[in-house]
């Protein structure tokens, strides 16, 4: 770090997630978000950068779960009947 300083060549700490979970200056600036995952609890992600001071962004969702839209899609968009999903269930295609 001294000879990149002596330089003038910016550098910085490389932290591990255990570091960056305490680091005061992640903190202030709200780098990371705690959001509910159903099954395993709380964990934290990665808020949207950059934050800007007119317009932050916020996490507010994780998305939808795995196949929480596969009726639609293949019942609505496909026209794929109920029992033809059922099948690809039993079958492990979805």
């Amino acid at each position: 770090q001294q000879a990149c300083n002596q330089s003038e060549v910016p550098c910085g700490a490389v932290l591990s997630i255990e570091d960056i979970m305490s680091d005061p200056q992640y903190m202030a600036r709200q780098t990371l978000t705690q959001m509910n995952v159903e099954d395993v609890g709380d964990l934290p992600f990665v808020s949207p950068l950059p934050r800007l001071s007119d317009t932050p962004g916020q996490l507010n969702s994780l998305g939808p779960k795995l196949g929480e839209g596969n009726a639609d899609i293949y019942g609505e968009w496909l026209g794929y009947s109920i029992q033809m999903i059922e099948k690809l269930k039993l079958d492990g295609v979805v």
